[in-house]
């Protein structure tokens, strides 16, 4: 289990930045598996960074390995309880294993939160939207998330 407060030393901000560089390098040269041990080493060493951890589980989740990916959403989650990219990527999942409901929760939980979201988050909602506006009950669906449905709405061909 994780401690929601942790502190840093200069030496382990240095440590979680390394860490950050290696798997974007990785990441960047398509090296997913190498990427991928390379974050259970981090978690190993107890580098414990929110971010860091959120590289991890999508890389997980690009592999397709979602369970793996929702058990490091989890942790992350138990660090950082408002980490967007977590939820986002747990909506995602919950989307692809059929649960459209459970996925549109995740998203109200974004977006209740606050409205601002970086580009890359507001691009993967718009796209997981996108994945659901083929459904029969999409419709129905957004009636019952209102959140979601504002998102869908205020942001047609815009992001």
């Amino acid at each position: 289990r994780f401690h929601r407060e942790v502190k840093y030393s200069m030496a382990d901000m240095e440590e979680v930045f390394f860490a950050k560089e290696c798997l974007a390098e990785c990441k960047d040269a398509g090296l997913y598996e190498e990427a991928l041990l390379q974050a259970e080493s981090f978690l190993q060493q107890r580098i414990y960074d929110a971010d860091l951890m959120f590289e991890a589980a999508d890389l997980y989740f690009m592999a397709g390995d979602y369970s793996k990916a929702l058990l490091w959403c989890d942790s992350i989650l138990e660090l950082d309880p408002q980490h967007k990219g977590a939820r986002i990527l747990m909506a995602r999942i919950c989307v692809l294993g059929d649960c459209p409901k459970d996925g549109l929760r995740f998203l109200d939980e974004v977006l209740v939160e606050d409205q601002t979201l970086n580009h890359q988050a507001a691009e993967r909602i718009r796209y997981l939207l996108e994945y659901l506006s083929y459904r029969k009950d999409f419709s129905c669906l957004l009636q019952e998330h209102p959140l979601a449905k504002a998102f869908w709405e205020n942001t047609a061909g815009r992001v």
